[in-house]
This record gives structure tokens, C-alpha cells and sequence, in this order.
């Protein structure tokens, strides 16, 4: 048994990780199609932001995005897709997907750790069993080989999925929403309805401002509320809601086009905005007509960033070139993208500001995200940014450090017989685990100790790693 555990832990340990896709901003719900007549379709758009890694490093892709019902399948998917680039400003809506044609693939390069960050637009197509209803898809992105290929050598995909809603007054239907035009919307920015006044968790449903420049007529399938008073109408944008939300849409965040910094944020406790309630829509394609006073963040975020900065610490860095009436930043991670804790702050260091943080990444992905603190405590959030820490790199990771209730510690897989054992700084033990053969994480309850510094060592089969942690 000992053999085939080592022979596993080698195997474990050798394994090489392929692409994988991290939800940065992964809206819940997106509008499935009518009968796939022209005149007779139902189309919005649905966007999303998602960070692709395990790319080649420096390398330029390209790639084309769809929807899948299946993860575990290696086909490519449906639904049409509008290619976003960041730095031009181009919308391309293609309703043929190709990588060997130009101006019918996403083009990107890849940052030093052979990761992606970027918006991504889709539209469903015609009524196939993928857009139907009540059906739950996955966001796929087809890549070729980073190196000027012509073919699909991969396909990454999210781990989540979204679900499909068609037009309709029953409450598991949606209702159309849309804007009135607003100086403060700026075209080909992206806009998230949440249904929390603090925008937290995956929105609700999300779009952008038009004008894009590209075509969503009823031609081409679009909803007539959104063909005739959004498409082409500055300003302005356009989605689908659920027709069950008890509260409505709490909050209306508004994030730029190039890095995903928030714009400005529209909140209502209710889902109450101007003269239209966004709670227990029945309106089916008769549209909600939003008109919104949106809060501009006090905080002008140009970058926020994040990099492996050697033995999977994680350097955060982030420069602002406005703040006003400003508090401090509350940097904020998790490991699961939903549950986040405060665990640093940065006061407010006046405009054209550059803040640094620095921490110990978790095993798997890690989220970090900022929160904005204005004076009078009202806050935003940034975007989120991830790091990804590959399982086969585990040595030994506890977190939270320092503690004052619980850690969780990290380690290379457990044989039989593998444990923890506390030392006080001066060598007294305080005590000892077994922990599962066949684990790679344990908690540990550490409220009864006394404030201070001690060590915590890890054996297993014949070897030991031990790191320093701090008691609160």
C-alpha cells in the first residue's frame, strides 16, 4: 500500500495542468432565443470578464467563445459572440466562428505567468437544445496553439454554470430592462445588475453601454425593445432579468472597458429606480424602463494587478490618479471567489497614488479584491484579479497567519501515519494530529493557545517541513 501511495504522490507531483478559466465577473443568468425566425427571435447580449491561465507564457492566442452543456464534452459549442479589444475600442460581432480568418478570432498575449484577463461578449443563436429555457450552459473558449495556428488545439471552460431564461410573465421567465440615456454611462463600458446593494457574489446579469458600433437589429435576432430604443442609442444599455427576484436589482455597477475598474455604482435597497420596480418583473419583452442616478467611486483605479512574486507569495499593486473624500483600500481575498475576508489595509495617500501588498497565496486559485472606503463610510469594490497556485507546488501553507481561532494547513498528500505536531518557541509540544491519509488540507482549532509565536511540523512518510506561525 506504502508503494502505490508514493507511486501516486510521484504521479501527483509530475502531473502537468492545462488551461483553466477563472470567473472574474460571471453573470448568473443569460436570455435564451425564441423560434430562430428572424422576425421571431428574442436575442440580448450577455458579458462576462474571465481570466484564462495555464497558457504559454508572452505568447499571443487567439481564441472564439461560446456555450457548452456539458464540461466534460470537447465540442466548441454554440452562440454567436462579439470579439472585445480592450485597447482599440472595437467591437466585432461574428456570427461564423473561424481562427484562420481575421477579424472573426480574439487576438491577446499572455502576461509573464501564461495568464489572460478580458471581456467577453455572447449571443444565443437559434433555439437548439444549448438556449432553451431553464437549461444551465458553460463558458467555453476555443484556442488554438499560441503560435499563429489555424485550429483549436484547446479549449478552457468555466467551472460554473449559467442559466437559461426566455421572455416571459410566468416567474420562472425574465423580464427585458433597459436605461434611459445618462451622461454618466460611457459607450463600450460594461454594466452588472446585482441583487445586493453591496454588488457582491456573480451578478445577476450583465451587458455594456452601447453604441459598440456593431448591428443588434431585429434582423439579426434582437429583442424589439433592445433593436429599436438601445442598439445604436449612446448611453444607454439593455439586458434581461429573472421575474422571481424578491428585492429586485439592488445594484447597478458600471466597469471600464480597459481594466475593469468601476466606473460608478446605482443602489436601491428596494430594486426601486426612479418610477419602476425591478422586483417580481412580469413584463416579459414589454421592457422595465430604468432611470438611474449612478454614485461615481471616489477612487479612480488605472490598474490593479497581481503576480507570483517567487515561493507563491503574492505581490498586489494598484495606482489611482484621483481620490476625493477617500478613506482607505481594504484589500480582500478568498479562495473560492464568493466568501472573501479582509485580511490588509492601504490608507488614502491622495492622487496619483501607487500601493503595494503582499501576501501568501493559497493552494488552487486565490481571489483578491479591493474595497473602496469613502470618509463617510459608503464603500465600491474593484475588480477581482486572481493567482493561481498549482497543487504539485504545495510545500506547506498556513492561513490565516497570524490566527487567533482556526488555521488551515496546507500540505504535500498524506501518507498513513502523517500528523502535525505544535511547538511552543521553546520547543515544549503542545500537541499532535493525525491527519487523513490521502489529504492535502487540515483545520485546526488553535482558540485555547496563548498569544505568541510557535511552530507547527508537518511529518510525512520519513520527512518533515516546518513553518512559523503567529498566535493572536
Amino acid at each position: 500500500m506504502k508503494k502505490i501511495f508514493t507511486a501516486f504522490l510521484i504521479l501527483i507531483s509530475s502531473m502537468s495542468f492545462g488551461q483553466s478559466v477563472t470567473e472574474s465577473i460571471y453573470p448568473r443568468f443569460i436570455q435564451g432565443v425564441g423560434s430562430g425566425n428572424a422576425a421571431d427571435d428574442r436575442k440580448v447580449p450577455y458579458a462576462c470578464r474571465m481570466t484564462i491561465s495555464g497558457l504559454i507564457p508572452n505568447a499571443t492566442y487567439r481564441g472564439y467563445n461560446k456555450f457548452v452543456t456539458d464540461p466534460l464534452l470537447t465540442d466548441n459549442g454554440q452562440g454567436n459572440y462579439i470579439i472585445v479589444n480592450p485597447t482599440t475600442g472595437i467591437f466585432t460581432r461574428v456570427t461564423s466562428a473561424s481562427l484562420a480568418s481575421a477579424g472573426r478570432y480574439l487576438e491577446f498575449t499572455t502576461n509573464g505567468s501564461g495568464s489572460y484577463t478580458g471581456w467577453f461578449i455572447s449571443e444565443p443563436t437559434i433555439a437548439t437544445s444549448h438556449f432553451q429555457p431553464g437549461t444551465q450552459l458553460y463558458f467555453r473558449l476555443m484556442l488554438n496553439d499560441g503560435a499563429g495556428g489555424a485550429f483549436v488545439n484547446s479549449r478552457a471552460t468555466a467551472t460554473n454554470p449559467v442559466t437559461v431564461i426566455g421572455f416571459g410573465a410566468g416567474s420562472t421567465a425574465g423580464t427585458g430592462v433597459r436605461s434611459t440615456p445618462t451622461a454618466t454611462a460611457v459607450a463600450k463600458n460594461f454594466v452588472m445588475l446585482y441583487d445586493n446593494v453591496n454588488g457582491t457574489g456573480r451578478p445577476v446579469t450583465g451587458t455594456y453601454i452601447e453604441s459598440d458600433d456593431t448591428e443588434e437589429s431585429v434582423a439579426n435576432g434582437y429583442a424589439p425593445f433592445y433593436a429599436n430604443n438601445v442598439d445604436a442609442v449612446s448611453n444607454t444599455w439593455g439586458t434581461i432579468i429573472p421575474n422571481n427576484l424578491a428585492n429586485g436589482i439592488n445594484n447597478i455597477t458600471q466597469f471600464n472597458l480597459a481594466n475593469a475598474t468601476i466606473v460608478n455604482t446605482c443602489t436601491s435597497v428596494n430594486g426601486v429606480y426612479g418610477a419602476t420596480n425591478t422586483a417580481n418583473a412580469t413584463g416579459g419583452l414589454t421592457e422595465l424602463v430604468l432611470t438611474t442616478n449612478c454614485i461615481t467611486s471616489p477612487v479612480s483605479l488605472l490598474t490593479f494587478t497581481a503576480h507570483v512574486n517567487g515561493n507563491n507569495k503574492a505581490a498586489l499593486q494598484w495606482i489611482t490618479s484621483s481620490e476625493i473624500s477617500f478613506s482607505r483600500f481594504a484589500i480582500e481575498r478568498s479562495g473560492d471567489g464568493r466568501d472573501y475576508k479582509e485580511i490588509g489595509s492601504r490608507n488614502a495617500n491622495g492622487n496619483n497614488s501607487n500601493y503595494t501588498f503582499d501576501d501568501v497565496l493559497l493552494p488552487g486559485i486565490t481571489y483578491y479584491r479591493l474595497r473602496i472606503i469613502d470618509q463617510d463610510g459608503t464603500f465600491s469594490y474593484s475588480q477581482v484579479v486572481t493567482l493561481k497556485m498549482e497543487m504539485k507546488d504545495i510545500s506547506l501553507v498556513i492561513s490565516p497567519n497570524p490566527a487567533k481561532d482556526q488555521i488551515t494547513v496546507w500540505y504535500p498528500l498524506a501518507m498513513p501515519g502523517a500528523r502535525i505536531d505544535l511547538f511552543g518557541i521553546n520547543g515544549q509540544l503542545m500537541f499532535t494530529q493525525t491527519v487523513p491519509a490521502g489529504s492535502m488540507q487540515h483545520s485546526i482549532n488553535i482558540a485555547a493557545l496563548k498569544a505568541g509565536q510557535y511552530i507547527l511540523m508537518y511529518s510525512n512518510d520519513g520527512k518533515k517541513k516546518a513553518s512559523r506561525i503567529q498566535k493572536l
